[in-house]
């Protein structure tokens, strides 16, 4: 067991100082927050799918349609692309939103901790 010394560079080492225990005396306060339900954001990709979004999904959505999947005829492979275009619009669209909306409900709870803090 290697133990944590004060003033001493851990990174290099990889040694992580402990945790600082908690005050059994001291009452934590509960914050409860309602979480932001993500259900809006997603309505855009289970349109264009017509089903929920899965994870098999994704990377079709992110990379698009492989070269030799595309149609011959150059109008139909034309329509393709766009369609594929759109759905990735969409979908970083949705994780915009998603991510937003998640950063809105941490500063939430941060004010929230730190009003907790100075009371």
């Amino acid at each position: 067991m290697i133990d944590y010394v004060e003033g001493k560079d851990h990174s290099i080492t990889g040694v992580v100082p402990p945790l600082p225990r908690r005050d059994p005396t001291k009452k934590k306060k509960k914050v409860r927050f309602a979480r932001v339900s993500l259900r809006a954001a997603r309505v855009s990709p289970r349109e264009r799918l017509g089903r929920p979004l899965t994870v098999v999904d994704v990377p079709g959505i992110l990379c698009g349609p492989q070269r030799e999947d595309l149609p011959a005829d150059q109008l139909e492979r034309a329509i393709a692309l766009q369609e594929a275009e759109e759905s990735f619009r969409r979908f970083y669209k949705m994780v915009e939103e998603i991510l937003t909306l998640k950063e809105v409900e941490e500063r939430a709870r941060q004010a929230a901790e730190a009003a907790v803090l100075h009371d």
